[in-house]
């Protein structure tokens, strides 16, 4: 049987959601990004990334038997990644706490227990985001005049999903939540 590799995370449901793509949208128009929500992913916070023979619908009842709560979010800011290449990932960071903590240790409990190889960083290595571009460095000076409103968002709702990941970690389709 071949190995899936899933992504158990966070759907942003409310209009924080829309919010981000459309920012995703504007970077694309502006700085031509080869990353846009909506197209190449839903906007969603990964709790874990992990590689498994399991079938999904066993992996998401396992999760979900663990107790699958919806949570509120806080978002802030802007992160700049740099790539070995000449890109830059941009990503809006989501401040972790008690909850969002819980459930990303359900997950990555999950998958050590079903044997998964975790693909995703855990623990202190574990950086709560939503990914909203990826930008040719030579723009990095015109990214701060974009403007930033669903950057500083408080109590965005999120509800946990399962999904099978594409290229680069994205989420296109949710299989169960």
């Amino acid at each position: 049987m071949a190995e899936n590799v899933y992504n158990i995370g966070l759907q942003i449901e409310d209009s924080t959601g829309g919010d981000l793509e459309k920012y995703s949208a504007e970077l694309d128009r502006l700085y031509s990004s080869r990353f846009v929500l909506g197209r190449d992913s839903i906007p969603h916070v990964t709790l874990v990334q992990a590689q498994t023979e399991m079938e999904p619908q066993k992996f998401w009842e396992m999760f979900a038997a663990r107790g699958k709560q919806a949570v509120k979010l806080t978002m802030a800011g802007i992160c700049v990644l740099p790539t070995e290449g000449e890109d830059i990932w941009l990503e809006v960071p989501v401040l972790r706490s008690q909850n969002l903590e819980m459930l990303h240790k359900q997950a990555v409990d999950l998958a050590e227990q079903v044997g998964a190889r975790i693909l995703s960083g855990v623990g202190d290595a574990y950086r709560p985001h939503v990914t909203v571009g990826l930008i040719n460095r030579t723009s990095l000076q015109q990214i701060f005049s974009t403007p930033v409103n669903p950057l500083r968002t408080d109590g965005v709702k999120c509800v946990p999903y399962l999904a099978l990941s594409g290229p680069n970690y994205t989420v296109g389709e949710i299989l169960f939540k």
